[in-house]
This record gives C-alpha cells, structure tokens and sequence, in this order.
C-alpha cells in the first residue's frame, strides 16, 4: 500500500486506526506510531471527526462502499480536497469488522487529465475495478467498475477465486513471483492479462495489497487494476506516428531517411546502385484552395494508392508533407527508372472523381543515382529536390535526372543565398527611386522605392537576379523590412531638409502580408519618424492577396487604419480578379508592365488596359500604368483615360539625390 498513489488507512469498528500508508503520514503530516489505536478525534478538528465517523458509520451500516469528496484544512494550510472511497472488509461470516479507506489529493490536478481521470474514476467505480478477498483468496466483494471491466455479476463473482479472469496467458512464475512480493513485502504491481466473461482478454494494470490484523496476520487481499489497453494502442499509436504520415499511412522524411542509410549501406558493400525519386503533385494547391482542404486530403489518399501500385515489393515510398513525396527504387537502372516515372505519369494522369467534378492529378519527379550523385542520404534527397525543381520548371508532368550542370546551378543558388544572407548586415543592398508622374504634363506625383543589390565579386545585380532566390530561401521578409525602413527613413531625412516628397510607394512580399509584423513596423515607422501616412503606399501583388483573402482583408483593414495607401503591383499577371476588387480597401491599381508594352500591337492588351482603367474608374480607384517606355504606349493610355504612369520614358531608377535633384523642388 506504501507504493499506492493513493491516501490509504483502516479503522476498526470502533474507530481506531489500524493501518496508515505513507501517503497517510505525507498528507496529514503524522507518523504511523502518533495515528495507530488513535481515534479521528485525537487527531482531527470536530468538523473532520464528525465528518469522517459519519461516513465511516455509514459505510459499516450498508456494507457497501461509498465515494464521497472530503474538505480537510489543516492548522497553517489552505484546505484539501480528498476524492474518497470508503469500503467494508468483511471477515468469512460476511459481518464488517473494519473500514478501509482510500484517497487521492485532487486540489492540484485539476489541470491535469490524466489524474483528474483516475482521480474521478478509480474512486467512482467508472474508471477502475476494485476486488477485496479473504486470506484465501476468496472474493468477499467487488465494485461496479470491475462489474463493468470484466463483465461478471456480483452474483458470478462472490465466493468465488480471482483465478475466474486468468485468461492462461501468464507463466507459473509470474505468480510465484506475485505471491512471493505479497508474502514479502505487502503488495504486487504489474502489468497481466486477464479474461472478461465473454472471453475477451485484455491486459490490465493490476495493484494488489494486502490487509493485516493487529496481530500481523493477513486477512485480507485489495485488487485495485484498470483496463489497460486504450494505454498500449496509445503507445502503439504514437509509436507510428513518429516515423509515419498520418494521412496516407506512409513512412515519413525520418524513416525514409532511415532507410536510405541502409541502403547506402547495403550497395556500397554489394556495388550496386538505388535511385532517389522526389515527387512534387503540380498545382495540388488549386485544388486545396478551390475544393477545400478534404477534397485535398482525398486526392493525396488516391494517388498514394496508385504510386503504391506501380512500385515493386523491395521499394520505399514516402510523404514529407503537403504535396511531396519520396521513392526509394532499390537496385534500380537509369532505364528502370525512367520507366518506373512513365509507369507513375501514367497512373496518376487518369481523372479522379472529386464529387460533381473531375480532378486530373500529375506530377513532376526528380531522380538522382547512388552513388554517381551523392553517396549519403541527405544529399540524395538534396539532388533529387533539385532535379524535381528543374522538372517543374520545364512545364509540370515531366521527370528530370540530375545531372552535373543542375548540380553546378545548385551550388550557385546555395552560393547565392549564402551571400544574400550577408548583404543587409554589410551594406550591400541599397535603394533606388522611380518617378511616378501625371502623363499628361509629366508632374512628379510620386516615387517607388526599389532593392538593388551590389554584389562583391558580381557587381550590380537587378532584383530578377535575386529576389526569386530570397523568395525561397525565405530571406525576401527581413529584405522587404530592410527596404521599407530605408525608405521611410530617407523620406523623413528629406523632409527635415526641407524636401517634400508627393508621394512614396514600397513593394511589400507575401511573407509579410501573411503576418501582422507589417502593421506593427509600419505603426512604429509613422510614429518614431513623424511621417504623413497618407503619403506612403503598400503595394502588394494579386498573388499575396489572393492566397488568404480572409487573413489578407483583416491585414489591409489595419494598415488602412493607420492612413496608408494600398495598392495592387503588376495587375493582370496573376490572378486577374476583377471581381475582387471590391473585396479589399485599395487605393491604387499598377496595369502590369507586360500590357504596356503590347499596347500598340496587341488588341488584347489594350482589351486588358482598357477593362482596368474603366473598372478602377467606377470604384474610385487610381490608376497607374508601368513600363511606360515610348510615345505611342504613352498616346495610348492617355487616351483611355488613365492619368498616371513611370516607366523609363520618365525616368529610370535612380539614387535619391538624383531624383532630388531632377524632380523635386525644395
């Protein structure tokens, strides 16, 4: 009992102690010899006396037992709560000759499940079974949760020897043994299975003490067990979890990993050859953001079940997340693996029914050798997210091998974001400014801010050079930060010399718009620098806005709630919806520069020009077209109507006291 989670004691009828555990002694602070032959009395306030003999009388009148929830303050201490359960030991004439109490402190585990589980059930017979026995081993009586664990009636069980539930699972010694601990030390612990009536077997815990006399003779056996197999397929669970997806049931990046390094271990012995297949599911995002993220989930299920159909017994396959898979392809040729891809195309391009529509799935893989392009699992993996990259890049639905020239391109983009994440700290990015003006009398209006990068050993590099890279090294964040607080900084630099400038436009990345950083950096430049809020412009691409219109909505109401103007950059180019116009508090429309420049040639173009300018018109928004960079696209826009522009037949970009200088009157 000493090992019990439980507050354990055992009074006589008359109410003397004759047994207190070491939860008994810790909890009310008492040792075994100050509370045995005492009375409640001698050691409690009245209203705990009278508590306690109350239910104790209780308890010996009904000879049942009875759950009760007990308030005990001690002299110095805030008051406890004690889960109780109060049980009758009947000697073999059935008369009750002492009172067996049993308590768990509840007042601290509240917030904990677990506890407050087996604190709410082992005492109220819903969560734990509770035996008592004779010094036979007879059953004297049991409780409603061991009716319900096992499936016994009190009637089938009464009279009769545990040995009822021995489902014959358990050796001779593990009796020995519990017997021996019994004999020994006064309780056994452990884990065992046993038979229900209906003869299931299950695995319990199981905590069996026994009762002594005053004279030190056993009399008497508790059984105290909970069924313990939600615990094991917990266990078994998680166990899976760790190394699985959840979704499809695949081995995850961990064990795929695993299994990589053996077999790298197992061909450098052998000198044979494995290939590494990554593969990316194209525009799986259409389909989450169109069918929602069940019909997602759907797809990834099907097309696991086709992959799995077309590999061999010996092969690997994986999910890593979203939309990405791995193949391991052991003891694999460049032509069994180019079929291999063939044969998965094939599979996956048959249409899959999504409710009312049809989904045609595809995917673009890359595919890498042991040992030719790595000869360890992680750079494998590296290789062949490269090789996949460059199969995306070459229209979706393909597969691509790495090869020494993609390698080369990698450890240039590796080289390149290694040097991008240096170029802020060291003063290699700078600004430089592109007038926006009135068209039609060429009047400064405004300026957009724009990142340029001085590369030590590559000289000047232009933002197509290196914002697609940043973009994914997800670098482009803290670079948008660097730009905007550089140039808000330089307008408040020019505005204390006197030098007012109309307007200043800053690009802001998806990374930001995904957050609220943006609001709270904004917030603190207006503030800190003193600046006129209703001068600056956010520009966003439709892209950013469109990926969470919800999230998006929420972030441009707080932006336009410190005065800022917002703007959508490069309109057209991405998901050219008109219609959502209405959705967000937009100030200003860029027309994308690649309809600018087909205007005098393409009647599309101007279609497009066109629809913007009249559409931005009705809603009151402003209009600026970009790219503008010969006199007939000038002639053009001016006469649709559209006011505003920059483009090189302005002005290029160029450094702040440039444009200072050229545009701006102090």
């Amino acid at each position: 009992m000493n090992n019990s989670d439980s507050i354990i004691s055992l009074k006589d009828l008359s109410g003397h102690y004759e047994f207190i555990n070491s939860h008994f002694e810790h909890f009310y602070q008492v040792t075994t010899q100050q509370v045995l032959g005492k009375t409640d009395a001698a050691l409690f306030t009245h209203e705990i006396t009278e508590d306690f003999h109350a239910k104790d009388l209780e308890v010996a009148k009904l000879h049942t037992a009875l759950e009760s929830e007990d308030i005990i303050t001690l002299s110095h201490q805030p008051a406890r709560i004690l889960h109780s359960i109060r049980f009758p030991l009947l000697a073999e004439d059935g008369e009750v000759y002492s009172i067996c109490t049993q308590s768990l402190d509840v007042t601290l585990h509240h917030e904990d499940e677990l506890r407050m589980h087996l604190a709410e059930h082992v005492f109220n017979r819903a969560g734990v079974g509770i035996l008592v026995t004779d010094a036979k081993a007879t059953i004297l009586t049991v409780n409603d949760a061991f009716i319900r664990l096992t499936g016994f009636t009190e009637g089938e069980t009464l009279g009769k020897n545990p040995q009822i539930l021995a489902s014959g699972k358990q050796t001779k010694e593990i009796y020995q043994s519990m017997w021996a601990a019994l004999l020994t030390q006064g309780w056994w612990q452990g884990e065992i299975w046993n038979r229900r009536k209906n003869g299931e077997i299950y695995p319990e815990w199981l905590t069996i003490t026994s009762i002594k006399n005053p004279a030190g003779k056993i009399t008497n056996y508790v059984g105290i067990f909970s069924d313990f197999t939600a615990v094991i397929e917990s266990k078994k669970r998680i166990e899976f979890l760790a190394t699985h997806d959840e979704l499809t049931g695949l081995p995850n990046r961990s064990l795929f990993l695993d299994r990589v390094h053996q077999a790298v271990t197992r061909a450098s012995r052998s000198q044979h050859t494995f290939a590494i297949f990554y593969v990316d599911l194209d525009d799986f995002k259409i389909i989450n953001d169109t069918l929602g993220h069940a019909a997602g989930d759907n797809l990834l299920i099907e097309v696991t079940h086709r992959m799995r159909e077309c590999l061999r017994e010996g092969d690997t396959i994986a999910r890593f997340g979203g939309d990405e898979f791995a193949i391991l392809l052991e003891d694999s040729s460049v032509n069994e693996a180019d079929m291999m891809a063939s044969r998965i195309a094939e599979s996956l391009k048959r249409p899959h029914d999504m409710g009312n529509q049809k989904v045609y799935p595809s995917a673009s893989v890359g595919i890498c050798f042991y040992p030719n392009d790595g000869s360890d699992a992680e750079t494998l993996l590296k290789n062949a997210d490269s090789a996949m990259y460059r199969a995306k890049g070459t229209g979706k639905h393909h597969h691509y091998f790495f090869t020494d020239a993609l390698r080369h391109a990698t450890e240039d983009r590796l080289s390149m974001e290694h040097s991008l994440r240096k170029a802020a700290d060291h003063n290699q990015l700078f600004l430089l400014f592109q007038p926006q003006v009135d068209i039609n009398n060429r009047r400064l209006v405004g300026v957009e801010s724009l990142v340029r990068w001085n590369h030590p050993e590559k000289g000047l590099l232009q933002p197509q050079q290196f914002i697609p890279q940043a973009e994914l090294s997800g670098l482009i964040d803290p670079i948008s930060a660097w730009a905007a607080v550089e140039s808000c900084q330089n307008m408040a630099r020019w505005m204390r010399q006197g030098i007012i400038l109309p307007g200043l436009s800053i690009n802001v990345c998806g990374d930001q718009l995904r957050s609220f950083t943006l609001v709270t950096m904004m917030r603190q430049l207006i503030l800190e620098l003193n600046l006129n809020a209703s001068t600056i412009t956010l520009e966003f691409t439709e892209t950013a806005l469109m990926r969470d219109i919800v999230h998006a909505q929420s972030v441009l109401r707080e932006l336009k709630s410190l005065g800022l103007r917002l703007s959508i950059d490069d309109f057209g180019t991405g998901y050219s919806s008109l219609i959502h116009l209405q959705h967000f508090a937009l100030d200003e429309i860029k027309i994308a520069q690649i309809f600018v420049k087909d205007l005098a040639l393409s009647p599309d173009a101007r279609i497009v020009a066109q629809t913007v300018i009249a559409i931005a018109k009705s809603l009151g928004i402003a209009v600026i077209a970009e790219g503008i960079e010969n006199h007939a696209q000038l002639q053009i826009l001016q006469d649709m109507g559209c006011i505003q522009g920059q483009g090189y037949l302005f002005a290029e970009p160029i450094p702040g006291d440039e444009l200072v200088n050229r545009f701006i009157k102090r």
